[in-house]
């Protein structure tokens, strides 16, 4: 079975109309992208957003984690300064 559209690689095509968007000149008014090019220019260009998303989904995992500590000790030290006074 062939693969999807966007799982092939593009790397092994020499075609200057078919070449991945490294290589193709998107600068040039008369190119004419092909569908391939311009998802190889995207997967380049936002390949680092899952990258990116994962750490920061971890530095909120993170400091939500501090957050809670720090309201857990701070409503423990509540109750033990009610536990002391009597109504």
């Amino acid at each position: 079975m062939d693969k999807p559209l966007f799982l092939r690689s593009l790397s092994c095509v020499s075609d200057e109309t078919t070449a991945p968007a490294s290589r193709a000149n998107f600068g040039d008014s008369s190119f004419e992208p092909t569908d391939e090019q311009l998802q190889a220019l995207s997967r380049e260009a936002f390949a680092h957003v899952a990258r990116q998303h994962h750490a920061a989904l971890e530095r909120l995992r993170m400091g939500i984690a501090e957050l809670r500590a720090a309201a857990l000790a701070r409503l423990k030290g509540v109750d033990a300064g009610r536990a002391g006074k009597t109504p």
